[in-house]
């Protein structure tokens, strides 16, 4: 079997391409700086074509996306890469004489929709994302499998996003803001994820699929900062800031045990976060 990781630099990207190696897949990562592999900019569609001639590749895996921390992102062209760049890596994927399938990355925040905004502006961008790629693998008939993933994190996580914030603030004795500490959310471990997209590269897919990655237990935030304070040894942490006393419109999102479609990850949240913490130590 022969793979294309597409954004292997990043947080999933990055162990995934571990993953596949130790396991003997033939795989070719590109990433948008090039530590990963080969170099490129997805929303470039003539290097675009330069990667896919490195194939024939069986399988497919984006895994780019922009915004999912708190960095900055260009207000013009930047959140482009959530909305129109599944949609390049689809045409090419249909232009490859074997037509290898699509594994597409995406957000469970993609489908809350309240009074119809959504969460933020990432989960709005990587929902228009998606829609565009269906509406292209239903015309083109695309082998596809949409992967809507749940709060990742583990050891390496970027210091922007949730989990890692929290770790990194303290055990620097910080103060934590939240703007809505009462917001429930499922967290899953990293090397739970890779291994259920392994399990998907594995698996003769025909036609559009659509998966969900979860645990299907909800966790506060406020909640996942106690814990943190607790495997830290700073049982007394103060309760964390709250920067907005708004109603949270977007109170639980967390994945349906019942569902047909859901992989589940079986690592609990305090062995994780173990793990975590223990990474950035």
């Amino acid at each position: 079997m022969k793979v294309l990781v597409i954004g292997a630099g990043g947080f999933i990207g990055s162990s995934l391409l571990r993953n596949l190696g130790n396991s003997g897949i033939d795989v070719t990562a590109t990433s948008l700086s090039g530590r990963c592999g080969m170099r490129w900019d997805v929303m470039d569609t003539a290097r675009g074509r330069e990667v896919f001639g490195r194939g024939p590749f069986d399988v497919v895996v984006n895994l780019v996306a922009v915004g999912v921390g708190s960095e900055p992102v260009d207000p013009i062209s930047g959140w482009k890469v959530n909305t129109e760049a599944p949609t390049n890596i689809a045409r090419l994927v249909s232009d490859q004489p074997n037509e290898p399938r699509l594994i597409h990355v995406s957000s469970s925040t993609e489908s809350r929709v309240v009074n119809e905004q959504r969460e933020s502006v990432y989960s709005a961008t990587k929902a228009e994302g998606t829609q565009n790629l269906l509406q292209f693998a239903k015309q083109t008939e695309l082998r596809c499998s949409i992967v809507r993933m749940h709060n990742v994190y583990g050891p390496g996580q970027p210091k922007s996003r949730f989990v890692a914030y929290v770790i990194d603030q303290i055990l620097l004795e910080q103060p934590i803001q939240l703007r809505f500490p009462d917001r429930v959310r499922d967290f899953i471990f990293l090397d739970d994820v890779v291994e259920h997209l392994i399990e998907l590269l594995t698996v003769e897919v025909n036609g559009i699929t659509q998966v969900e990655i979860g645990s299907g237990v909800g966790y506060t935030l406020s909640s996942v900062v106690q814990l943190v304070a607790s495997l830290c040894g700073k049982g007394d942490v103060a309760e964390p800031h709250t920067s907005n006393s708004q109603l949270d419109p977007f109170l639980s999102i967390v994945a349906d045990l019942n569902s047909a479609s859901l992989l589940k990850c079986t690592t609990s949240l305090i062995d994780g976060l173990g793990l975590a913490i223990g990474g950035r130590t």
